[in-house]
């Protein structure tokens, strides 16, 4: 038996869950390390107040999915699996088949986008793009400002596909103060030539979007079909997630190198399609 129910797992649930907020994304930040075992303890204590199939946890954490997101996305599914949410003055019927966690604090030639069966515990990696002006490289910038070309953190929900100017796409809606206005900037999931590992060969990064978690045009289909409406999609950064209370406007890692690389735009990316419509 796990510490708070079955585990399939001969590892510790708080080892996986200390991996999860000690691993690559605070590797750079040691000085992180006393505020964020606070969150292992409070990740403890929730566990027991919500109905979280820790085996499933565990199996996610296994395959590289963060921890603390997970617990996040399940502990919503756990109160709201099946309730109508109104967001953008629209009813979404919240489901818990899949969902899925894209990992901001890797840099894009990750495959950050992770979709989860929430029902088998199955995993698969996507390459995403972000914001032209979060960064480069490695997202440093979020935001909630229309026109910023920020991505945005945060929990979304899905909404109904439409065809626009990338084709088929995918509408998101933002379920939380610092990403209301995702809808109304047209934060969608689409497809995008520059999200390829041949764009990653030429130019050692993915192309940047306007905001978009825009993915391979060859995978679209699956993670469409996967994400119906009401599907739960989450923005994570777990250095970023504690800035947002302070002002949900705009969130900034000031202290990363990255932030202040400049902004160099490549052929192909969003910047580029953009300018040729």
């Amino acid at each position: 038996m796990g510490l708070f129910g079955p585990a399939k797992s001969s590892r510790p649930l708080k080892n996986l869950i200390e991996d999860s907020v000690f691993g690559h994304s605070f590797a750079p930040f040691p000085h992180m390390r006393k505020i964020t075992l606070l969150s292992v303890f409070s990740i403890f204590f929730s566990l027991q107040t919500l109905a979280i199939d820790t085996g499933l946890l565990i199996t996610f954490a296994q395959q590289g999915v963060p921890t603390s997101a997970t617990i996040r996305v399940l502990g919503f599914l756990d109160t709201n699996d099946g309730a109508k949410i109104t967001a953008d003055g629209k009813r979404h019927v919240i489901q818990g088949d899949h969902a899925a966690i894209i990992d901001f604090s890797l840099p894009s030639t990750s495959k950050r986008f992770f979709l989860l069966d929430l029902k088998t515990g199955d995993v698969k990696k996507y390459y995403t793009s972000h914001g032209r002006n979060s960064g480069m490289l490695q997202p440093t910038r979020f935001s909630n400002i229309k026109d910023s070309k920020t991505s945005s953190l945060g929990l979304v929900v899905t909404g109904e596909t439409y065809t626009g100017i990338h084709g088929f796409s995918l509408n998101l809606h933002g379920l939380e103060k610092h990403n209301a206005l995702v809808y109304k900037r047209r934060i969608v999931i689409h497809g995008a030539d520059y999200v390829s590992e041949d764009f990653i060969r030429k130019y050692n990064r993915l192309g940047v979007s306007w905001g978009c978690p825009a993915v391979e045009d060859s995978v679209l289909p699956e993670i469409i079909k996967a994400l119906p409406a009401g599907s739960l999609v989450y923005f994570y950064h777990p250095r970023i997630e504690p800035l947002v209370t302070k002002n949900p406007q705009k969130q900034e890692l000031i202290d990363m190198p990255q932030f202040n690389e400049p902004i160099i735009d490549l052929p192909g990316e969003e910047e580029d399609f953009q300018s040729k419509l």
